[in-house]
C-alpha cells in the first residue's frame, strides 16, 4: 500500500470520495491543493503517493512491458485505494477517479480496467497507456460514466492525438466524455479545468443526494 494524504471533509460528512492521483515528479499535496482550489463541500480526497515520485519509468506511449513492472505495481496500488475507500463507506457509485498528466494516464487505464459506475472522471492531461496502434479492451462496458478529458495541442508530454484517441475509445465502452483540448496551454490544470471538474463533481452530488451509512 502506498500512503495516502487524506484531505477535504471528513469520512462522516463526506457524500463523495475522489482519488486524485498526482503526476510525475509531482506530490500528493499538489493534488489536495487541487481538491481545494475546487471548493466544493462533501468531498473526501484520497491523494496516493508514488514511489520516489513516479508511477512508471517511461513515457506513457513505449510498449507496456518496457514500464513493467512499475505499472503493475501502479494499478494495483490504485485498484487497493478504491478497495480501502469503499470500506469506509464509499462505493464505486460515489467514488471520482481522477489523475493529472502521469497520473491522468493512471487514472484513466483504470477506469479501463477495473469498469464500474464511478461517479466520474476527470483526467487532465492524460491518455490511455500503450504505444501508437495500441488496441484497448476492458473486461465490461463502462455505460453512463460522466468523463471530462483535457489536454492541450502544445503538450510536449501527452499529444493531443492521443487525447482525442481515449475519448474514442472511452465513449465506444459508454461513457460520457466531455473532451476540452485548449490550443495553447501549458502542462498544468488551468482555471477553466478546475471550473469544468467542479460543476461535474457538483453534479455528482446533486445526483447522488444524500449518503445512507
Amino acid at each position: 500500500m502506498v500512503p495516502v494524504l487524506e484531505t477535504g471533509a471528513t469520512v462522516s460528512e463526506a457524500r463523495l470520495a475522489a482519488v486524485m492521483i498526482h503526476g510525475r515528479g509531482r506530490t500528493p499535496e499538489e493534488m489536495a491543493n487541487l481538491g481545494e482550489a475546487l471548493a466544493i463541500d462533501g468531498v473526501r480526497y484520497y491523494c496516493p503517493e508514488a514511489p520516489a515520485g513516479s508511477w512508471y519509468p517511461r513515457r506513457f506511449l513505449e510498449p507496456l512491458e518496457d514500464n513493467q513492472p512499475d505499472l503493475g505495481r501502479a494499478l494495483s496500488a490504485i485498484d487497493a485505494l478504491i478497495d480501502r475507500v469503499g470500506m469506509v463507506g464509499f462505493p464505486v457509485e460515489r467514488l471520482v477517479i481522477c489523475g493529472f498528466s502521469q497520473g491522468a494516464c493512471l487514472a484513466v487505464q483504470t477506469l479501463m480496467l477495473r469498469p464500474a459506475p464511478y461517479a466520474a472522471g476527470v483526467f487532465f492531461t492524460g491518455g490511455l497507456i500503450g504505444p501508437p496502434g495500441t488496441t484497448w479492451r476492458s473486461p465490461k462496458r463502462i455505460p453512463g460514466v460522466p468523463v471530462l478529458l483535457t489536454g492541450s495541442e502544445n503538450d510536449d508530454w501527452v499529444p493531443a492525438w492521443r487525447v482525442r484517441e481515449t475519448a474514442a475509445v472511452l465513449s465506444g465502452f459508454g461513457a460520457m466524455v466531455d473532451t476540452v483540448i485548449y490550443e495553447d496551454r501549458a502542462h498544468v490544470v488551468s482555471d477553466d479545468e478546475i471550473r469544468r471538474a467542479s460543476h461535474m463533481l457538483r453534479s455528482c452530488l446533486e445526483r447522488l443526494g444524500p449518503i445512507d451509512r
